[in-house]
C-alpha cells in the first residue's frame, strides 16, 4: 500500500517533468530551421506577423506551436514585445529567450529583423554543435561501466577458457 501511495504521489511528477525535458529538447532542436525559416520570410519581404503565419504553414512541432500562439496574441490585439515575453516566459529555453530580446530590442531600435534573425539562426546552430559534441564526449564514460560488468568477463571466459580447461586436464 505504502509503495502504491508513494508512485501515485510521486509518479505523475516524475512523468510530467519528463515530458517538459523532452519537450524542450524538442524545442532546442527546432529552433535554427525555425529562426531561418522567420528570417527568409522577412528577407522576402513579408512582415513578421506574415512570417510567424508561414513558419505554421511549413514546419511543425512544439516550437512553432508556440510562434503561433503569439500570432494568436497579436491578432487579438497584444503587442509584439508583450506576446514574445510570455512565449519566453512559458517555455523557459535560455536560447529563445536570447532570441526574443534580440527580437525585442531590434523592433525597438528599428534594425531589420531578417539580419537578426540570420544571425541568432547560425549561433543556434553552433549552440546545438557544441551541446552534441558534449553529448559525444559524455559517452565513453558512460560506457565504461556496462563494458567492465558484462563485456569483459565474457572475453575472460573465451579467452581463458580453453587455457583452465587444459590445465584440469594435465591434473
Amino acid at each position: 500500500g505504502g509503495a502504491g501511495g508513494a508512485i501515485g504521489f510521486f509518479g505523475p511528477d516524475v512523468v510530467v517533468s519528463r515530458r517538459t525535458r523532452k519537450r524542450r529538447e524538442e524545442m532546442r532542436r527546432e529552433l535554427p530551421d525555425a529562426l531561418d525559416v522567420l528570417a527568409v520570410s522577412v528577407e522576402a519581404g513579408l512582415g513578421f506577423d506574415a512570417a510567424l503565419a508561414r513558419l505554421g504553414q511549413y514546419l511543425d512541432g512544439p516550437l512553432v506551436e508556440e510562434f503561433l500562439l503569439v500570432l494568436a496574441e497579436l491578432r487579438i490585439g497584444e503587442s509584439r514585445s508583450t506576446a514574445l515575453r510570455r512565449m519566453a516566459d512559458r517555455v523557459d529555453i535560455p536560447e529563445l529567450t536570447s532570441v526574443v530580446s534580440s527580437l525585442i530590442q531590434a523592433e525597438q531600435l528599428g534594425s531589420p529583423l531578417g539580419r537578426m534573425l540570420r544571425i541568432q539562426a547560425e549561433e543556434s546552430r553552433g549552440r546545438r554543435q557544441v551541446a552534441a559534441e558534449e553529448k559525444a564526449m559524455k559517452a565513453p564514460v558512460k560506457m565504461l561501466v556496462p563494458t567492465a560488468l558484462f563485456i569483459f568477463p565474457a572475453m575472460f571466459v573465451v579467452i581463458l577458457g580453453p587455457a583452465v580447461l587444459g590445465i584440469n586436464e594435465a591434473f
